[in-house]
């Protein structure tokens, strides 16, 4: 046991001595107090150290392994030198010992991983503290990965006796059990998730507090991350998905695939919903816009395949597009194109009120939110389009010689709209 601590404390991961079979912190005088309640930053952190100390340990194994052949001049001896078979079995009786106690932390994440509030309420619930499922899911699969990747290279190892060969196979038999395990709470999750965002019966858009801001929103963060984590573990997906799994399939699409499209296009749709909560007409086309512009972008990287498509997307954003136009740009203008159509006051000429209502929604959206650069740039530049043309037009047809706002001048208060 002091070369097992001594060990483990170079790795740093003799907190995984203090956890019982059942994943409870063995004493709390250990420092390492761990629930099954939450998942939160110190079980993330916990994670990657774990991931970094079983895979030290695979090479430690490789290597020694390596050295107990007949041929002894692998740990030096002269050519025809037997390594003592007794050593290696040794060896394989510490190595057992190790994976007992590193194992010990699946029981700690599974649990924590694959309670009843691991659902897509959780997933939207930001401002709380709570990890989203995405990175318990990612957690998840790192040590499914990890776990079976020690089976895989164990079952290659070479026993030279039988004694060997067997305290090996009870080590895989160690190990397979939690592969397994967390197989099927990274697949629970999956499904929890994906039935709660996809069913009609489950409203969780009531949930996106909206707050005024157009801005991409905590919910559409989350859920594509979550795609995302799931797209960039398809291999393991793959090995996870149950056989008997019955999930609609878009033509021989694999199975993943089709959940994650399905759960993208649910997305957007009760991103639409809500977005009738807002009472401004622009506003909620500029929310459909950049939270719309936001799930295209990062679901057709190419960084990271397969895209993953959802139906219409690209003439959705379209139509958020013209739609934002058409109801904040389009007031401004009736002003300057049809002024004998208008009833003006006294002091109110056609050019007057076109100033006053420009003025009035550059300063109302100069603090609107578009935080996607390209879409930022492209907004501005249709809005000058739309906007400076006519007014150029205007003042050239009605000899305005000095008016308040020259055509470049108007250009450059449109370029200072929205905000990063």
């Amino acid at each position: 046991m002091r070369v097992l601590e001594r060990w483990f404390t170079e790795l740093c991961v003799a907190w995984v001595l203090h956890l019982t079979e059942d994943g409870a912190s063995a004493s709390a005088g250990t420092g390492k107090e761990l629930d099954h309640h939450g998942f939160d930053d110190d079980d993330n952190n916990d994670a990657r150290s774990w991931f970094r100390g079983l895979a030290e340990i695979m090479k430690t194994i490789n290597h020694t392994w390596s050295s107990f052949s007949e041929d002894g001049a692998s740990v030096g001896l002269p050519v025809g030198t037997k390594t003592p078979i007794l050593d290696l079995f040794q060896f394989a009786q510490f190595i057992q010992v190790v994976m007992a106690k590193m194992i010990a932390f699946v029981d700690v994440v599974v649990p924590s991983s694959a309670t009843n509030n691991t659902t897509a309420q959780v997933l939207l619930t930001t401002g709380s503290g709570l990890v989203l499922p995405c990175e318990k899911i990612s957690a998840l699969l790192g040590v499914h990965g990890a776990l079976r990747r020690v089976n895989i290279r164990l079952s290659e190892l070479a026993s030279p006796s039988a004694k060997v060969e067997t305290i090996k196979a009870q080590i895989i038999n160690l190990l397979s059990p939690k592969d397994v395990k967390t197989g099927e709470a990274v697949w629970s999750i999956v499904e929890q998730i994906r039935t709660e965002l996809t069913e009609d019966s489950c409203d969780w858009s009531s949930s996106l507090t909206l707050q005024g801001s157009p801005d991409i929103h905590e919910a559409t963060r989350s859920i594509i991350r979550y795609i995302i984590v799931l797209r960039s573990h398809r291999s393991s997906m793959a090995l996870i998905i149950p056989t008997e799994a019955n999930r609609p399939q878009v033509g021989d699409m694999p199975l993943l695939d089709s959940m994650m499209e399905e759960i993208a296009s649910c997305l957007v749709e009760k991103l639409a919903g809500r977005s009738e909560s807002f009472p401004d007409q622009s506003l909620r086309s500029l929310f459909l816009l950049n939270n719309a512009y936001f799930i295209r972008r990062q679901l057709s990287n190419r960084d990271h395949p397969p895209r993953v498509h959802v139906a219409g997307l690209n003439n959705k954003i379209n139509d958020y597009f013209m739609s934002y136009l058409q109801m904040s740009w389009e007031p401004v203008l009736p002003c300057l194109l049809n002024p004998n159509q208008l009833l003006f006051g006294e002091n109110y000429t056609p050019l007057f009120m076109f100033e006053s209502e420009f003025q009035k929604t550059c300063t109302a959206q100069k603090q609107w939110k578009v935080p996607d650069p390209k879409l930022r740039k492209n907004m501005r530049r249709a809005i000058v389009w739309k906007i400076v043309p006519d007014y150029a037009k205007y003042i050239e047809q009605n000899q305005v010689t000095t008016p308040k706002f020259s055509p470049g001048e108007l250009e450059e208060m449109l370029q200072e709209l929205f905000e990063e």
